[in-house]
């Protein structure tokens, strides 16, 4: 009756954001033992850049989980209406590199939820390379930090295959918890 088209897992964590600015470095630090200094690191994309990249037969073919864009929670194909979708939100898009990336990333601007008044961020990471997974979350985070305050929900949806890593890379002694253990988004298809 239904046809799965893609499947993401998902890393929960929680924290005040006091706690990140230590989080962030605990985990710089472990990334920085861990990374290939060569690869000069992620980059944030321009609205252009993100566009052709996220439509390129590339990343279409081999980065998006069943060809399809998910934007916190919602499956959208790679056609140039569904960009204009995106464009309104206002996600700050990031890559391990602008050329032929591993790894490309959304980050949907921060919401409030009922939940201990918290802030919900969702960072959906495209890709199946661990190293450049945590690279690019990590960018994320550092970029997101001078404007957090409060209570965070982080949400980040990566490839099934990758979550056990990132979920190593993420244990720290900086007071940030996982806020549920593995979950999964499926995007099902169904005949009309």
């Amino acid at each position: 009756m239904y046809r799965v088209i893609a499947k993401e897992a998902i890393l929960s964590l929680c924290c005040e954001a006091a706690h990140l600015g230590l989080f962030i470095a605990e985990l710089r630090s472990r990334l920085s033992r861990q990374a290939d200094a060569s690869t000069g690191g992620p980059v944030v994309l321009t609205q252009q850049q993100a566009e052709t990249l996220i439509l390129s037969d590339h990343v279409v073919s081999n980065l998006l989980p069943g060809k399809t864009i998910i934007d916190d929670w919602e499956p959208l194909r790679p056609v140039e209406a569904n960009l204009e979708v995106l464009r309104r939100r206002g996600p700050m898009w990031m890559a391990d590199r602008v050329l032929e990336p591993t790894v490309v990333s959304l980050c949907s601007p921060p919401y409030a939820v009922p939940y201990r008044h918290a802030l919900r961020i969702n960072v959906n990471v495209f890709g199946h390379s661990l190293a450049s997974v945590c690279a690019v979350f990590l960018a994320q985070l550092e970029a997101l930090l001078p404007s957090l305050r409060g209570y965070l929900v982080l949400c980040v949806f990566v490839d099934p295959a990758v979550w056990s890593g990132l979920r190593q890379f993420c244990q720290n002694k900086a007071n940030v918890s996982f806020f549920r253990d593995y979950w999964e988004e499926i995007v099902l298809e169904t005949d009309v």
